[in-house]
């Protein structure tokens, strides 16, 4: 799950989003997070483990393990956290948000 738990922050808003999608994720294969600008969050899904592992070398990326099995997308999620439990850091821009982040917890 590539969710903020790792930076030490957010934690109560991730708990809120591993819940939703776990709770999704009871019927069906995949449960994959779709953000509040109605994208999807590739890296904050949960899987079961067993198609997990059936898929794993369908390719190098998560687009293309999820083409081999198309996920719910949970959209039901709007949490209002700063950062967004889904934050990722692609751009120096992200990183430098993110520590800042990081920074103002206590």
């Amino acid at each position: 799950m590539g969710c903020l738990a790792g930076w030490g922050f957010a934690r109560s808003s991730t708990a809120a989003v591993l819940d939703e999608l776990r709770r999704a994720a009871a019927a069906v294969d995949v449960a994959l997070l779709v953000d509040a600008d109605d994208r999807d969050q590739p890296l904050c899904a949960v899987w079961r483990a067993g198609v997990l592992r059936s898929v794993l070398g369908a390719g190098d990326s998560m687009r293309s393990l999820l083409a081999a099995v198309p996920p719910e997308r949970v959209e039901r999620l709007r949490i209002a956290a700063d950062p967004p439990p889904w934050f990722d850091c692609d751009t120096e821009e992200d990183l430098a948000r993110a520590r800042t982040w990081a920074e103002g917890q206590t």
